[in-house]
């Protein structure tokens, strides 16, 4: 609403409920525009203001998740927390095996192949002497998933398929979701 701008400090006041977020992300692009502007000088390049927008729009949609969050789960082992490293990095199997997910199958041999691969997974974990930055240095790789490509559909479709290949529900509700919920 206008009458929560403050057009002299060019920010939103505090009459605005959300107006200490809303500053926030305004100064946050004001300085990606301004680093965006002081590349372009250094470089002697001219640059528009369209030029402008459009790079800050763009910036961040080729960041792959899983690079984000190998470097995340790498950080929590380095500080030796090792149950929350073992159990985000259980989460990005599970992502990949969502992303991986053979919808020509028959659901039950779906999931099936799924706690297999879990379970061996484990076993090696348990047996192996690598240590576990081996798995995250692969998932740091990974470039399957990027976040411009995570949106509320993919969270629930993700939601379901997780909920679905962890329980032990009736084969019509596993058909349902594999042939009704396309990746």
């Amino acid at each position: 609403m206008e009458k929560d701008w403050d057009d002299e400090n060019k920010k939103v006041r505090k009459s605005h409920p959300n107006s200490t977020r809303l500053n926030n992300f305004l100064i946050k692009k004001i300085a990606e525009a301004n680093d965006i502007i002081l590349e372009a000088d250094s470089e002697n390049k001219a640059i528009s203001s369209k030029e402008i927008k459009k790079k800050i729009a763009n910036k961040g949609k080729n960041i792959s998740f899983f690079n984000v969050a190998a470097e995340r789960i790498k950080d929590k082992y380095e500080r030796k927390v090792f149950s929350v490293a073992k159990s985000e990095l259980s989460i990005l199997h599970n992502i990949e095996e969502f992303l991986n997910l053979d919808k020509s199958q028959n659901t039950e041999n779906v999931i099936a192949s799924i706690k297999e691969r879990r379970k061996a997974r484990i076993i090696k974990g348990l047996k192996s002497k690598a240590p576990l930055t081996d798995t995250i240095e692969i998932f740091k790789k990974k470039k399957t998933l990027y976040f411009s490509d995570i949106d509320s559909a993919f969270l629930k479709k993700f939601k379901n398929f997780f909920c679905i290949s962890q329980s032990k529900n009736t084969h019509h509700h596993q058909s349902t979701y594999i042939h009704t919920h396309p990746i």
